[in-house]
């Protein structure tokens, strides 16, 4: 019984920006965790994003995955104007082995959703709440392997569309008739 650690960190300098990602594997069965945590300066203040995911690849074939994501605003113009975001988000992906090519490929989908929170806007009785939807996929190769871990490099692409809804909740009733 072979088990495998996969373990993938990546960071950008640029913006602080931080990605990681661990997975065990047990004879084709394979559990992900991946955390990620970015902070930026933006105009008018400063923005962060925190979000942790867990996945399942069963067989090493069909990979499930739940997210769960934290945002926050923080204005320079004072904390009525913060925001926070809170999000929930599924995702699968197929994982393609043919012995013929290279490297193996994967493709799959997510749907997200999100709910925004803002002192003002709750006063005033309004809701915010988007939802996103990606379709990608990617392509991956161990490039080195012992009996204690592999090394597994991913190059991965996704094209996501992403729509927020604002909604007004009227508070005031009408004239009675």
């Amino acid at each position: 019984m072979k088990k495998i650690l996969l373990f993938n960190v990546c960071s950008i300098i640029m913006i602080t920006s931080l990605f990681s990602q661990a997975m065990f594997v047990d004879e084709g069965n394979a559990y992900g965790f991946a955390g990620y945590y970015q902070s930026d300066e933006v105009e008018g203040g400063k923005s962060t994003t925190i979000a942790g995911m867990g996945s399942y690849l069963l067989n090493g074939n069909m990979e499930f995955q739940v997210e769960y994501d934290m945002g926050s605003i923080k204005s320079d113009a004072g904390s009525d104007y913060d925001m926070t975001a809170n999000g929930l988000g599924l995702g699968g992906s197929y994982h393609i082995k043919n012995e013929s090519l290279p490297f193996r490929m994967k493709v799959g989908g997510t749907y997200s959703s999100l709910t925004f929170d803002n002192d003002i806007l709750s006063d005033a009785g309004i809701t915010m709440s988007g939802t996103s939807t990606g379709f990608g996929g990617g392509i991956y190769k161990t490039v080195s392997e012992t009996d204690s871990y592999s090394l597994t490099p991913f190059v991965n692409f996704a094209s996501v569309k992403s729509e927020v809804k604002v909604k007004h909740i009227s508070r005031v009733k009408g004239p009675a008739r």
